[in-house]
């Protein structure tokens, strides 16, 4: 509960308590302050109970949302998941690195039909022509990325359909 609910409840159950002791004093009913006090006081904690227990049975009845549910254990995997889940095989490709050089670095994100060529041919180093060829630097018809010499000169070309 909020710290404006709780106020508004306590707020309504003193009004509604103050309204009633005036009514007994006026009614010559209570007679003294000790009195009015402890009548005051009663009153207002038997309408705050009455306010709260009606709350509490206003949020049982609203329907409650299912427990969200984390990993199964500390040790969850991700991959594991998916294999049981679907039936799937993870694969692990390694990491694309691109090398600078005076013409520049990468140029942009790497697409993802050259990270899976890249993985399939076995390349973990290349150029990337991508901002040369831009720049008019480099032929059009230029791989847009290139391994180095020393790890089978294998160039890449962007996929017929735009890639």
């Amino acid at each position: 509960m909020s710290y404006d609910t709780l106020g508004i409840r306590i707020g309504a159950a003193n009004n509604q308590a103050a309204t009633i002791t005036a009514a007994l004093i006026t009614a010559g009913i209570v007679h003294d302050v000790d009195e009015a006090i402890v009548t005051h006081s009663n009153l207002a904690d038997a309408f705050y109970q009455s306010a709260e227990s009606q709350q509490n049975a206003v949020v049982a009845a609203q329907p409650q949302a299912a427990p969200v549910q984390g990993p199964p254990n500390p040790a969850y995997n991700a991959a594991d998941a998916l294999k049981q889940e679907l039936g799937a095989t993870p694969v692990v490709t390694k990491m694309v690195e691109v090398i600078t050089t005076k013409n520049g670095g990468q140029f942009g994100p790497l697409p993802a039909w050259f990270v899976a060529e890249a993985a399939a041919k076995g390349v973990e180093k290349v150029f990337d022509n991508r901002g040369a060829i831009e720049a008019g630097t480099m032929s059009k018809r230029a791989p847009w990325f290139k391994s180095p010499k020393d790890a089978g000169d294998v160039p890449f070309w962007p996929p017929k359909n735009g890639g």
